[in-house]
């Protein structure tokens, strides 16, 4: 198993075990030598920068005001000391939808992501879109599409 599909395959269970829970995510972390994020006593996987430390990690959390069944959840983007980062990363909803079936996952160059900010404008973000430190970005909708291949309209999520 690589390296890239280990540390995906641990975020992938540390989420996993927070949306089993169905606990919130507190706002504070802790990141270890380990390159380990402990929140609220779930531990996740934080990615290195080139320099070897942790300059991101990713928290799924669910939102407090949704009203419908399936809470879509929110991702808060934490950044390295410079406060920006190019995050490369997305939700799938492999088994059609619903809160305990979120896989978080790195996304490559190719692929779309589709969400709302803050202040409620929808962005559609490249490869190359960065996120401000500390700020707080709700997911509205995300759609996987690599441009090299022909539009597959089973790979949107159904919400």
């Amino acid at each position: 198993m690589t390296v890239k599909k280990l540390r995906k395959t641990l975020l992938i269970c540390a989420a996993g075990a927070l949306c089993l829970a169905g606990s919130a995510c507190d706002s504070e972390h802790n990141v270890n030598a380990g390159n380990l994020v402990t929140v609220s006593g779930q531990v996740f996987l934080s990615r290195l920068n080139r320099a070897g430390a942790p300059d991101v990690t990713v928290v799924i959390e669910k939102a407090e005001d949704s009203s419908t069944p399936s809470i879509i959840p929110d991702i808060i983007v934490r950044t390295d000391a410079n406060g920006r980062y190019e995050a490369r990363f997305t939700l799938s909803y492999p088994d059609g939808g619903g809160v305990f079936d979120i896989t978080p996952v790195f996304v490559e160059q190719s692929m779309r992501i589709l969400m709302v900010s803050p202040e409620n404008r929808i962005y559609d973000l490249g490869a190359g879109f960065t996120f401000q430190a500390g700020k707080k970005y709700n997911i509205w909708d995300v759609f996987l599409e690599d441009f090299a291949a022909p539009s597959d309209s089973s790979q949107a999520p159904a919400l």
